[in-house]
């Protein structure tokens, strides 16, 4: 979305992704940035299972536009420190393995038709910060809680949950 709102243009999602977004309760305003047709802008949302060059010539031979360049960015855990989709090496962005920008790997190749494709690997974690957990049981309530991590014993599981807020 930052994205969109930042070039001031549409961005096309799937039906199935569109029905996730409205679950988010984004602003009309943001909700009108997002399209269903998918010749009416450039900016396309794809899985992060879709953002390989295997996939992305897939997704471009059914597109009516035809495109030069296509520039993707995947977030992924895989990024870090200088490894690309699969593991595979791939050019880091900085001698640490993630710039300024957490751009940590760039993909680049030219696949069928001509199309240049540039991969930007954005490194984050796929762990949430202890707050986060807290806000996000309080947010879904969810039926059960089960700690998956640093629950080795019963008495750890229900000291776990008593810090969550779980009964």
């Amino acid at each position: 979305m930052a994205a969109a709102k930042h070039c001031n243009a549409k961005m096309h999602v799937t039906l199935a992704k569109m029905r996730l977004i409205q679950c988010f309760g984004w602003s009309d305003t943001d909700m009108k940035r997002l399209t269903r047709d998918v010749v009416s802008t450039n900016f396309h949302v794809l899985s992060m299972g879709q953002l390989n060059f295997k996939r992305i010539g897939v997704y471009l031979s059914t597109l009516r536009r035809r495109y030069t360049d296509v520039v993707a960015f995947r977030p992924t855990g895989w990024a870090f420190g200088g490894r690309g989709y699969g593991g595979k090496r791939s050019r880091a962005a900085g001698s640490a393995g993630v710039n300024l920008n957490g751009i940590s790997s760039v993909q680049q190749k030219r696949i069928g038709n001509g199309v240049d494709v540039t991969i930007y690997g954005i490194a984050y974690s796929e762990h949430s910060s202890f707050s986060e957990l807290q806000a996000s049981i309080h947010a879904f309530r969810p039926l059960a809680t089960i700690p998956t991590v640093n629950g080795y014993t019963l008495t750890a599981v229900r000291q776990m949950l008593t810090l969550l807020g779980v009964q």
